[in-house]
């Protein structure tokens, strides 16, 4: 797979390494590369770096359909078995699909950036434009979606890379939503998260990265849903490294200005 390449703020040339730290070998004119999914701590990169160590689920593709499904939560299979009795489409859109249909990226951002915005005090942030087609330009994304009577009511989008499929956003109707509707809606994201597994398998894939298992509190409820699927908790590592004076420069003020923030919010 392609490094995926954006220019951020302040002229910054940004590169990303997703899963396989061996891609870095097309790492080029750049000032810093931002390594996510990794499975092991980064060497031989020097002390100028910043170092995220978090942690994940991992569904695996390698099983059979049959084992993957009994993994399952029981209220979380149910969900799926009513939302395959409801009328509900599933569609899955590769990177060079969306290349062709452009407007499909700008409804799914539009889409997800206002689902952002109704969930006040949420950490998501919104997804800018700019790296989404850096990431489609690296035929790294993949979008599925849900639709309810010819209406889009769930997408998902993915980083994905041959092997591993990375869940990198999740949204859905903000809108005020009746009881049942709420209902639709929810075996409607059980049953696209299935689908998409499926289809994952289906074309090759080994690995279905859940996007990560945060320590928030806010965020428990989606770790509750996450782990519905039965998915293996596993170690993961992000870290951001220099390539140029430029990005030793940026990632130095990026770790100092950390560092105060952390000696506020203790003295707080």
């Amino acid at each position: 797979m392609a490094v995926i390449r954006y220019l951020q703020k302040f002229g910054i040339r940004m590169n990303e390494v997703w899963f396989v730290k061996e891609e870095e070998k097309d790492v080029k004119n750049c000032d810093i590369v931002m390594y996510g999914g990794m499975g092991n701590p980064p060497e031989g990169y020097g002390n100028n770096i910043i170092l995220r160590d978090g942690q994940t689920l991992l569904s695996d593709l390698l099983a059979s359909e049959e084992d993957m499904f009994k993994a399952i939560e029981h209220n979380t299979r149910a969900k799926i078995k009513k939302g395959e009795k409801e009328d509900i489409l599933i569609e899955f859109f590769d990177a060079e699909y969306i290349k062709q249909n452009p407007s499909l990226l700008k409804d799914f951002s539009e889409f997800y950036n206002s689902f952002v915005d109704s969930m006040q005090g949420s950490p998501r942030l919104k997804k800018k434009m700019m790296i989404l087609e850096a990431h489609v330009d690296a035929g790294m994304m993949v979008i599925t979606c849900a639709k309810h009577h010819g209406e889009r009511i769930i997408y998902h989008a993915y980083l994905a890379n041959g092997t591993v499929a990375r869940l990198y956003a999740s949204a859905s109707v903000f809108r005020n939503l009746d009881e049942e509707q709420q209902k639709i809606n929810s075996h409607a994201n059980c049953l696209l998260h299935w689908k998409d597994m499926v289809a994952f398998k289906n074309i090759g894939y080994q690995r279905y990265d859940w996007g990560g298992y945060s320590t928030l509190e806010s965020l428990r409820g989606i770790n509750q849903f996450k782990r519905g699927f039965g998915g293996a908790w596993t170690k993961m590592y992000a870290y951001t490294v220099p390539r140029s004076l430029f990005g030793h420069a940026v990632v130095y003020f990026l770790r100092t200005r950390e560092r105060i923030l952390r000696r506020s919010e203790r003295e707080a």
